[in-house]
C-alpha cells in the first residue's frame, strides 16, 4: 500500500475519526496540518483543492468526510 498523507487543520476537528479508524486498523499515515505547514498548503492549492480533510494517495487528492468515502479511496 502506498504512503496515505491526511491533510488537516487546526480549526477544523471533523478529521478525528478519520486518524481514529486508521490508528484501530494500523493504516499507518502521515498527518500535514496545512495551519503549520506551508508545502502541504501549497500542494493542495495547487491540486485546486480548498477544503479539508483531504486524502492523498498514490498520487490522488480527495476530500474525504466520512470513513467509508476513506475506505473506497484507499482499497
Amino acid at each position: 500500500m502506498g504512503t496515505i498523507t491526511l491533510y488537516t487543520t487546526t480549526a477544523w476537528p471533523g478529521w478525528k475519526h478519520l486518524k481514529q479508524y486508521m490508528s484501530k486498523n494500523k493504516i499507518s499515515y502521515v498527518e500535514r496540518n496545512t495551519d503549520e505547514d506551508d508545502e502541504a498548503m501549497a500542494i493542495l492549492v495547487a491540486e485546486d483543492i480548498m477544503s479539508v480533510p483531504t486524502v492523498g494517495f498514490m498520487g490522488m487528492f480527495k476530500v474525504i468526510h466520512s470513513v467509508e468515502e476513506l475506505k473506497e479511496f484507499i482499497k
